[in-house]
């Protein structure tokens, strides 16, 4: 007879005929009830099981079962009613690693292994490590940044031992993470913006000239990625600008759309481009017209 009801009232719920509030309070204090609950809304298990009635034991079934199907019900969780909570903590991030905000560090016996197992299953989780409870900050940022480079955005470079390297290893996995670099805590932003722009060229943009030795190797580096991240360069910084226009043309003759316009008007330049790719022609400004030298070396490249 109870499992009839317990079958009933199961799926007045699923198909929302009755609400939560009028179930049987009796069946709240129902092990096999709740934990049915549990399988398909663990937050409402949580919230509506009759502590009072339950045992521990049971309700560590409960919790578990709830965690695992919806981590962030780990804030619906009574840590002084559970037999295991660090189990229990354990199962909610790694259902969903935001859940580690909701973990009571007072009573779990590792939070490290905790914080380390949320931040492999969410790329923000690094933003709720508790820096008190965890016992090796730099391991966890480092694993972070590690899987989601994104994730320097969250580190606290303050309580790391070597900031450099989590940035490195940020920048190498997500080159657009330069834009997070804590300046004041590297001791080579030089080697960091440039992996940075090896990975991915328009990292150019947010690269910190003023703490760069070398922008033109920089700047090179990034046009070899793609060549339209020409249109990040900033030119008054470069040492050799014509070098990397012809490097971002020979990747992407296309790029020449960003160059600076006198370019265009130089004839030496542009024969240059020419010899790369024909297609270069195109952009010669029209007082190249009037410039019968340009014209016969330009033919002749073409004609070649």
């Amino acid at each position: 007879m109870q499992t009839k009801i317990i079958a009933d009232t199961l799926a007045k719920l699923k198909a929302r005929v009755v609400d939560y509030e009028d179930v049987d309070p009796a069946l709240w204090a129902n092990k096999e009830f709740v934990l049915a609950v549990a399988q398909w809304n663990g937050s409402v298990a949580l919230q509506y099981v009759n502590t009072k009635l339950i045992t521990n034991a049971d309700y560590q079934i409960i919790a578990l079962e709830a965690v695992r199907r919806y981590g962030e019900a780990l804030y619906r969780v009574n840590p002084e009613l559970v037999t295991d909570y660090q189990t229990i903590a354990l199962e909610a991030v790694k259902c969903y690693g935001e859940a580690l905000q909701y973990v009571n560090t007072r009573f779990v016996t590792d939070y490290q292994a905790i914080a380390l197992e949320a931040i492999k299953r969410h790329i923000a989780a690094l933003r709720h490590v508790d820096i008190k409870s965890v016992t090796d900050y730099q391991t966890i940022a480092l694993e972070a940044v590690r899987l989601y480079g994104e994730s320097l955005q969250y580190v606290k470079p303050e309580f790391t031992t070597d900031y450099q390297t989590i940035a490195l290893e940020a920048v190498k996995r997500y080159g657009a993470a330069l834009q997070h670099v804590n300046t004041q805590f590297v001791t080579d932003y030089q080697t960091i913006a440039l992996e940075a722009v090896k990975r991915y060229g328009a990292a150019l943009q947010h690269v910190n000239t003023q703490f760069v030795t070398d922008y033109q190797t920089i700047a090179l580096e990034a046009v070899k990625e793609y060549g339209a991240d020409l249109q990040y360069v900033n030119i008054k910084l470069v040492t050799d600008y014509q070098a990397i226009v012809l490097e971002a043309i020979k990747q992407d003759w296309r790029a020449f759309q960003y160059a600076d316009v006198s370019l265009k008007k130089d004839g030496k330049f542009m024969l240059q481009a020419i010899k790369q790719n024909r297609d270069m022609l195109q952009f010669g400004d029209d007082s190249l017209k009037d410039d019968p030298d340009f014209w016969r070396e330009a033919r002749s490249i073409i004609v070649s």
